[in-house]
């Protein structure tokens, strides 16, 4: 179980990473997120930006980051819109 104080631990680390590399063309975003021993720092990487040379971090206010890869997405319709639930195809 994470306790209060190490949820601000992370909640600290979310921030700086989103300070120090939220401008980067890789980034995708940062978060807090389940792990297999209870929350975890994770970063969101474009898979499709090239990241030689680039430093990504293995971990940030000494919390372990995850790096997942995740390509961009289009973002969901307004609930009331006519959109919703159809697909590109239709």
């Amino acid at each position: 179980m994470t306790s209060e104080e190490d949820l601000e631990r992370l909640r600290r680390a979310k921030r700086a990473l989103l300070a120090k590399y939220g401008d980067r063309p890789w980034f995708r975003g940062a978060g807090i997120a389940p792990g297999a021993g209870g929350l975890t720092l994770r970063l969101n990487v474009d898979p499709e930006v090239d990241l030689a040379g680039e430093e990504v971090p293995e971990s940030c206010e000494g919390q372990p980051v995850e790096v997942v890869y995740i390509g961009a997405y289009e973002p969901r319709p307004e609930r009331d819109s006519p959109d919703r639930g159809r697909s590109e195809e239709e």
